[in-house]
Order: structure tokens, then sequence, then C-alpha cells
């Protein structure tokens, strides 16, 4: 019987929640902190980003901005099994 592995990833997404919602939502995951500003503006977020950049990681990656909470997001995923011609391998 094979087992799996879960893996904790903590790098690279970021959660926003909004404390009011914008196009009817509230929560976003982004892959970075620019990526952010692709889909909201600094009005909607509460901070340039410039101004996040400077102040995310002195916060312990947890910020309020008043009208966004941003924190580093950790996500969990499961180790996939590979498969070759047919035959189940894992890692």
């Amino acid at each position: 019987m094979a087992t799996t592995k879960i893996i904790v990833k903590q790098e690279g997404k970021v959660h926003l929640r909004l404390k009011e919602p914008f196009d009817g939502e509230t929560d976003f995951f982004f892959g970075s902190l620019a990526a952010i500003y692709e889909r909201l503006t600094k009005e909607v977020v509460g901070i340039s980003l410039a101004r996040l950049r400077c102040v995310f990681a002195k916060s312990g990656y947890n910020l309020d901005t008043g009208k966004a909470i941003i924190r580093k997001a950790q996500v969990v995923t499961k180790k996939q099994k590979k498969y070759e011609l047919g035959k189940e391998q894992s890692d």
C-alpha cells in the first residue's frame, strides 16, 4: 500500500481578504505581491505596492491595511504519483 505525503508550502502565495467586497468577492489568492495590483487598485487594498513590499515582511507576513488583511498563505498539496508507460511510480 502506498503512503501519501502531505507537503505544506509557504512560499509564493498571498491571501488577501477585503473587509468590503470587490466585484462580489472578499477573498483572493495571488502568486506574488505584485500580482495583487493586476486585479485590485491601491485604493481597494489600502496600501501601495511599494509600501506593501517595505512593511509586509516586517509585519510578520500578516498585515491589516484597514481595508484588507494580507497574509502569506500556506498551501497544502498532495504528493503526485508519476505514471510511466502504464506503471505506477512514486518518489
